[in-house]
């Protein structure tokens, strides 16, 4: 009886040990690799290769391939030039979506953004674009930034300004585009809340042979500061210009002034310029190593986080979900990775001022 006893408790013993271990394996055939989906994703890459925005769509570029190498072949990275205007982003991101059928879209033009924006809301796919734009994320619930927005960048400069004009005044000056016209509405909404006066606003002229008398005609009204908004050249010229001509304000602006293009325009001036910047993480670090030596931008880091949130985080949430769902669930969506969080569709990083302490 005792014997029987114990044939029986260790058959019983025998069957949970197998099922544990069934039960293990399991677990690991149904997680796959990278915690992906079975399906291959179809990241695509709607990125200027040429045109004005060519500078950092190249050094995007650069990094597809060490995206690649960590996620291997259940990730395709499909790439296509907006050729850096927003018409021919829109018939470039119709080919990715009803031809190359893709899970989303990374964007890298404001203009472009703007314009493709519709169509990722229509077609119920994401959008993440490293632009400016105020109403991205309001009008499009399936949009992500992942670039700081221009309302905390501006409060970054203010604040500083402030501290050094009390009630100064300061002129808001953009490029004739969507970035400028943007960048300089949010910065106006914000000057009653640092108590600054606004002493005008302004464009920058396309024609480059009038930059100078623009520039003279600024240093004459005196403001205390000036805000300048641009991701063109002509922002370099504007400051160069600016300076030679005299002018002792505080010069202010985005972190598109890091780009090298702007820099080389703005020659020695640019080291008298206060803007927003990114602390170098670790990431850029390493991408600046695995890159050997190439061209490595604010733009190449951006691309890389955001791709990297897209697949670790927000692709595990909406991947398995209905296309009813993904809507709201895009809002709720938070996750951290390496020093940037997202929150609300932005993806949040932490700030510098450059040149402040000049």
């Amino acid at each position: 009886m005792d014997r029987r006893k114990k044939i029986i408790n260790l058959s019983i013993t025998a069957i949970i040990v197998l099922a544990i271990i069934l039960g293990f394996y399991l677990c690991l055939v149904l997680r796959k690799d990278n915690s992906l989906s079975n399906k291959k994703i179809k990241i695509g890459l709607l990125i200027a290769q040429t045109g004005f925005g060519s500078d950092f769509g190249q050094s995007e570029k650069a990094v597809i391939p060490l995206l690649q190498e960590m996620y291997g072949d259940k990730v395709q990275f499909i790439l296509e030039d907006s050729k850096s205007d927003a018409a021919k982003g829109v018939v470039a991101a119709r080919k990715l979506l009803d031809v190359d059928n893709v899970d989303m879209i990374y964007c890298d033009l404001t203009s472009v953004a703007n314009a493709i924006s519709p169509i990722l809301k229509n077609s119920r796919k994401i959008l993440m674009a490293a632009v400016y734009l105020e109403n991205l994320t309001k009008d499009n619930q399936f949009a992500i930034r992942n670039i700081p927005n221009a309302k905390d960048e501006s409060k970054l400069l203010f604040r500083f300004f402030s501290e050094k004009h009390r009630g100064g005044k300061i002129l808001l000056v953009g490029s004739n585009d969507e970035f400028g016209r943007g960048a300089v509405s949010a910065s106006k909404s914000l000057l009653n809340e640092f108590g600054l006066v606004l002493a005008g606003i302004d464009t920058i002229p396309e024609d480059l042979s009038l930059i100078a008398s623009f520039a003279e005609k600024i240093v004459k009204s005196a403001p205390d500061g000036v805000y300048i908004g641009s991701m063109a050249a002509s922002m370099g010229i504007f400051i160069k210009e600016l300076r030679a001509r005299g002018y002792k304000g505080i010069i202010l602006t985005t972190d598109a002034f890091s780009y090298d293009y702007i820099l080389n325009a703005a020659g020695k001036s640019a080291q008298s310029v206060v803007y927003v910047d990114f602390p170098q993480t670790d990431e850029f670090h390493l991408i600046t190593k695995k890159l050997k030596g190439k061209n490595v931008t604010p733009a190449s880091i951006l691309m890389y986080d955001g791709i990297r949130m897209y697949l670790d985080r927000i692709h595990l949430e909406t991947y398995s979900r209905s296309d009813m769902n993904i809507k709201d669930l895009v809002c709720q969506i938070t996750g951290v990775y390496g020093n940037t969080k997202l929150v609300k569709q932005e993806m949040k990083y932490p700030l510098v001022l450059v040149n402040a302490d000049r």
